[in-house]
């Protein structure tokens, strides 16, 4: 699978003639033969394949036992047929993914293979040298402690992550443009000769030094816990997100780094940092430095600033009306202005320190609690409170059936990027409450998600009739119908995570991940385990995909999706309120949250989730999670709400929650 886009450079080693008599040699074919020689000679000389049998080419059982199963051929001491010999040479790509494989040995037969995916197994060694085609490594969270990939010059994308690497030669690897390499014992790394490098990930090694001088494409880059005293990225112009914190940096020049969004180098030992030349920025850490001053006046964008624990005297952000969150305690500021930043969630400024001559100090001010209601007399009624609450006046709104969740579980990341509340109608007629908060709203698209079994034809030409612009989103099936709004979410964002579900057992997972890919821009994309995953597989097709997030147990999913995906991040629970509860901890790191929103579960009835559902973008909004409650709390909910604080906390909905509601209120006072 290939998820960027780019130019291959192919050199073709398949077959070199000798001819018995040569006219004339000139002096650079004998170079390049010479050095193809070299090449060849390099690599493990290995007896023909169909001189062995099964056992003897592969003798890992795991590893024989999967090439069996794809190869259909049956695992005997027999020799290998020409039929099984021709099947693996002309295979391009082996997903390997967490089959506790010991040995890759016989992998080297396909001569043929461009993608390798092998991570998560027990393997010491990995050899690839008899692979020239390779152009997708990876191998993370192994336990090797050397990788040779001189041999692999058409290798694109590496990644190596948490093994015990000391010594990394990619010095033939001209092509690569994606690098992980972090959490191994790497004490240098070169990556001069890699100029098309867009990607290095070297975080968690224990690097002095770090060169990235020769890499103008670079746009991340992440090299943070290692031992770094300098950095020099004023040769990488179209850097985006660049992470160096926890090191050992006394400065840092990013004037040369206009296209910067994210930029933490928290945790050094920086003086002075100056980030006006970045207008892009939206994230800054800074916190734990010893700054004395910072001007972020130009960086009008700036969504989230942390730059406690340094020595600020003063602190202007009057003209950061995007702000979202500021955390600046533990400086010396006697004044803090946030009286235009009306976007602000998180505020966080208490534990100011005195001057040595004297000045103000803050006693940190507790938080109380506010206890809120989004309470309508019916779910129709809800969904109308909700959009009351976050919305006055909009272009967009998404209409979904109110009984026909599996339609809708994908429409929230949707919905945000088009800023549009969810509002709920029945299939034949549109409800009445509905149809007001569509004029009141002043909306003029209106999408609706899903086919005409959800909402019926009639709907449509009534709000047509009304001069609305009417958009449907729909697919054959659910699982159809989320590709769609992915599709229609790459328009507005480009697709960098995922988010996968099962899309059957897992709605409730679906909805605990509704706010938070609604605030990433994240698609929720449905599957299942018997689904071949070829849509999902096209979809994501050439683009920059980062993470993958599988939210459901093993047994919900294709066996094989960790191979299916790149960098893929499990996460579930015994239950649905446990997984809700580990998507929460996982995504929200603040120790204070500005909402906690408590909404049915869904384990009575599917269709209960509505409420979550609904409220979904308006969590989104607030950067806040949605809690999924039975008939009372779970211990894993009581201890994520007891780990945390937060400003308010807000029933949606009722009939079902009320108890457990009531619960809450008393842990959080």
């Amino acid at each position: 699978m290939k998820w960027a886009s780019k130019k291959i450079f192919i050199l073709s080693l398949s077959s070199i003639t000798i001819l018995s008599s040569v006219g004339r040699v000139n002096a650079l074919e004998i170079k390049m033969n010479s050095n193809l020689n070299k090449q060849i000679e390099k690599r493990t000389t290995i007896p023909d394949l169909d001189t062995l049998t099964m056992v003897q080419a592969f003798p890992d059982a795991n590893f024989r036992a999967y090439l069996c199963d794809i190869l259909s051929i049956k695992d005997e001491n027999a020799l290998i047929s020409k039929d099984s010999k021709d099947k693996i040479e002309v295979i391009d790509n082996l997903g390997l993914y967490e089959k506790s494989i010991k040995d890759l040995s016989g992998v080297n037969y396909f001569v043929n293979l461009k993608r390798l995916y092998c991570s998560n197994n027990n393997l010491k060694t990995l050899d690839v040298s008899n692979n020239p085609e390779l152009e997708i490594l990876s191998c993370y969270g192994n336990n090797l402690e050397t990788l040779d990939v001189s041999n692999n010059l058409k290798l694109r994308d590496l990644h190596f992550g948490g093994n015990n690497i000391k010594i990394l030669d990619i010095s033939k690897n001209k092509k690569l443009e994606i690098l992980y390499c972090y959490d191994n014992s790497l004490k240098t790394l070169d990556v001069s000769n890699n100029p098309e490098l867009t990607h290095l990930s070297c975080f968690g090694n224990n690097l002095e030094t770090l060169d990235v001088s020769n890499n103008p494409e670079l746009k991340e880059l992440y090299c943070f816990r290692n031992d770094l005293k300098t950095l020099d990225v004023s040769d990488n112009p179209e850097l985006i997100r660049l992470d160096c914190s926890d090191n050992m940096l006394k400065t840092l020049d990013v004037s040369d780094n206009p296209e910067l969004i994210h930029l933490d180098c928290s945790d050094n030992m920086l003086k002075t940092l100056d980030v006006s030349k970045s207008p892009e920025l939206k994230e800054l850490y800074c916190y734990r430095n010893d700054l004395k001053s910072l001007d972020v006046s130009n960086n009008q964008g700036l969504k989230e600033l942390y730059c406690y624990d340094n020595n600020l005297k003063t602190l202007d952000v009057s003209n950061n009306l995007e702000l979202t969150h500021l955390s600046c305690g533990g400086n010396m500021l006697k004044t803090l202005d946030v009286s235009r930043n009306k976007n602000l969630i998180i505020l966080d400024w208490e534990n100011q320190r005195k001057e040595s001559s004297g000045g103000n100090s803050y006693t940190p001010v507790p938080i109380v609690t506010k206890t809120n209601y989004l309470v309508g007399s019916d779910r129709y009624d809800t969904s109308v409170k909700i959009s009351k609450e976050g919305w006055d006046n909009v272009d967009n709104v998404v209409l979904i059936n109110s009984s026909s969740i599996p339609d809708a579980l994908s429409a929230t990341p949707f919905a945000k990027a088009k800023n549009a509340p969810i509002l709920l109608t029945q299939t034949n007629s549109l409800n009445q409450l509905t149809e007001n908060e569509i004029s009141r709203l002043g909306a003029k698209n209106i999408y609706i998600i899903g086919g005409f079994n959800s909402v019926d034809a009639s709907i449509e030409s009534y709000l047509k009739d009304k001069g609305l612009n009417i958009i449907r989103i729909s697919g054959n099936d659910r699982y159809d119908t989320s590709i769609k709004l992915a599709k229609e979410l790459n328009k507005e964002n480009k697709l960098s995570k995922l988010v996968l579900v099962n899309g059957e057992k897992g709605l409730a997972d679906a909805v605990s991940m509704g706010a938070i890919s609604a605030k990433e821009k994240m698609p929720i994309l449905l599957t299942n385990e018997i689904d071949d995953m070829k849509a999902i597989e096209e979809l994501i097709d050439n683009k920059d995909i980062s993470k993958s997030y599988v939210v459901g147990g093993d047994s919900l999913f294709n066996e094989d999706i960790g191979d299916k995906l790149p960098y893929v991040i499990r996460i579930s629970g015994e239950d649905r309120a446990e997984t809700n509860s580990k998507v929460i901890d996982y995504f929200y790191d603040n120790n204070v949250l500005n909402n906690l929103y408590i909404a049915k579960n869904g384990e009575n009835r599917e269709d209960d989730l509505v409420d979550a559902l609904s409220v979904g973008v308006l969590a989104g909004k607030t950067e806040s999670p949605v809690l999924l409650v039975g008939d009372g709390i779970k211990d894993s909910q009581k201890s994520l709400i007891n780990k945390r604080e937060f400003r308010n906390i807000t029933q949606i909905g009722g009939n079902g929650n009320e108890k457990a509601f009531s619960e809450i209120e008393n842990l959080v006072k």
